[in-house]
């Protein structure tokens, strides 16, 4: 989906960077069957794995769009792992 689309969820979830440093572009992320949206700077994501690298920085659609639908994974799973992509912890 475009940037900009609507979807059916009105609540964005942003997550914060602790620490001001120049960063990548952000990748929209859909979670789960509401769509959730979450905004995570790319470069973070994609130093979690290769397939995550490869969904926000490679060739794939996604990439190129800067949007990924992960229909498989909720909000309450993904909140942590953005947290800890960009904390360490």
């Amino acid at each position: 989906m475009p940037r900009g689309a609507s979807t059916p969820s009105s609540e964005i979830h942003f997550v914060t960077v602790r620490e001001v440093q120049p960063m990548s572009p952000e990748s929209e992320i859909l979670m789960g069957s509401e769509k959730q949206q979450f905004f995570v700077h790319a470069k973070l994501v994609a130093r979690q794995s290769v397939a995550l690298a490869s969904l926000v920085q490679g060739g794939m659609t996604e990439a190129k769009e800067r949007c990924a639908f992960l229909e498989d994974v909720d909000a309450r799973t993904f909140t942590p792992f953005a947290e800890s992509a960009y904390t360490g912890d």
